[in-house]
């Protein structure tokens, strides 16, 4: 991470990230079960996938904006849908959040938030989170994922710099609910 600016009432940083990927396919062995191998298959014998993003974080004392894009790059990976299996390409996902921190009281604050997700030809995304801090120890909140999905999470403060929790998703008035118990994340934060 590369830090721009540090001042007495806001951050600013700009990072890269840098990753690569490679994987090897024996399509020559490949068993399909039912499922009709596509020519596109034939002579694809691995690959060396790289992995190149960027993104801006802004943090003030009751506030963060923050700009991300993982992966510049699109890049073809082996999928399987309908039956078939074939050659898929990753797409660019784009992540823009932003929150504020409310202070109700001493002992208590509110946390709203919001992230946007844009990923190229799939619908756009939008998340809605609302937490309530109680007496800097504890963290509960909910999330709603637009027209997608719901949820909630806890926080509990182990440490001056680490908290520990728990959340939860699920889809609703979906394909994928019927086929999912939701996601279960459990997670640790720390305040470097």
């Amino acid at each position: 991470m590369i830090c721009l600016m540090k001042e007495r009432f806001w951050k600013s940083s700009v990072f890269q990230i840098r990753q690569t990927t490679s994987y090897n396919v024996n399509t020559d062995g490949l068993v399909t079960f039912d499922i009709m191998s596509d020519p596109s298959l034939s002579g694809i014998n691995g690959g060396f996938i790289p992995t190149v993003g960027a993104g801006a974080y802004i943090k003030g004392e009751s506030y963060f904006l923050a700009l991300s894009i993982p992966n510049f790059l699109t890049t073809d990976r082996l999928e399987q849908g309908d039956g078939v299996a074939r050659l898929g390409q990753s797409r660019t996902h784009i992540y823009l959040a932003g929150g504020y921190d409310f202070a109700i009281s001493e002992n208590f604050i509110f946390k709203p938030s919001t992230m946007l997700q844009y990923v190229q030809d799939a619908p756009l995304s939008l998340n809605f989170t609302a937490a309530f801090r109680i007496k800097d120890r504890i963290e509960l909140g909910g999330l709603y994922r637009l027209d997608e999905g719901f949820g909630g999470l806890f926080l509990f403060n182990a440490a001056e710099w680490v908290d520990l929790g728990y959340a939860y998703e699920s889809a609703y008035d979906s394909p994928v609910q019927a086929a999912s118990q939701g996601t279960h994340e459990v997670f640790i934060k720390l305040k470097l």
